[in-house]
């Protein structure tokens, strides 16, 4: 529980620099699947056909003087992902939505965290 709890605490204060534009990025959502239209970046000189960049990100919002809502959504960036055409297949873009997937796994485990324990 301790590592989890130091791991989760990371990727929160990891996320909290990133520089977000909602035109760049793609919300997890059950019904909308990654497509290789979404692949905006440049590919990297390496061996592999694609590379998905996601992260949690955390919002907080003032909801009055008193208290405010944190919001834990996992986040796939457009720009920052990139795939190499003549490589990638169904398969390989599988393989990707699989690595989107599990970030909104640990989200939902992040924000039963924080509900448990009342914001942390």
């Amino acid at each position: 529980m301790r590592i989890t709890f130091l791991l989760i605490a990371f990727i929160l204060c990891m996320s909290s620099f990133c520089i977000i534009m909602k035109d760049e990025t793609i919300l997890w959502q059950k019904n909308r699947l990654l497509t290789w239209k979404d692949y905006k970046g440049k590919p990297a000189k390496r061996f592999a056909a694609a590379s998905t960049f996601y992260n949690i990100v955390k919002t907080i919002s003032k909801t009055n003087e008193t208290s405010s809502k944190v919001t834990i959504e996992a986040l796939f960036f457009c720009e920052k992902s990139w795939m190499k055409k003549s490589w990638v297949n169904n398969s390989v873009l599988e393989h990707e939505q699989k690595h989107f997937d599990i970030v909104e796994i640990f989200s939902r485990k992040l924000r039963k965290i924080i509900i448990e324990n009342k914001g942390l």
